[in-house]
């Protein structure tokens, strides 16, 4: 069975409004898609210049591809990704389920070359998701 979950606001935040995003997972693969922080204003929305194109895609992250569990561990393996070095890579999550709520909290990034990312240990990405559907 799919699930389709929105991003909402983590606990650990002391911004309640959240950026959009969604997150879908079908029994093996997944697709993750949320804001960073709050998409820059451009003039001409239909022909952005590079710079405001660039800052805006900035602002995005995504990746998709399998998920698995592993252990006690959710891990995915991103085949596109907004995190270049992400492509071919993995990520290890903790997770938890609380009635419609999943928590994730990413501690571990690989690139495909097998180098971990340096900043995943001084800074983890948590997300909570409220189920949508």
């Amino acid at each position: 069975m799919a699930q389709v979950r929105r991003v909402t606001p983590s606990l650990a935040r002391t911004d309640r409004r959240p950026p959009p995003g969604l997150v879908i997972f079908t029994p093996r693969h997944y697709s993750l898609a949320w804001a960073r922080a709050p998409l820059p204003a451009v003039r001409r929305p239909w022909s952005p210049t590079a710079e405001e194109e660039l800052d805006c895609l900035s602002s995005l992250a995504f990746d998709t591809g399998a998920w698995e569990l592993e252990g006690s561990r959710l891990v995915t393996r991103p085949t596109l990704a907004s995190t270049l070095a992400l492509n071919g890579g993995r990520a290890s999550w903790r997770w938890r389920v609380h009635a419609d709520t999943l928590w994730l909290t990413q501690d571990e990034a690989v690139s495909a070359a097998g180098d971990e990312d340096p900043s995943s240990v001084l800074a983890q990405t948590s997300l909570m998701l409220l189920r949508a559907e």
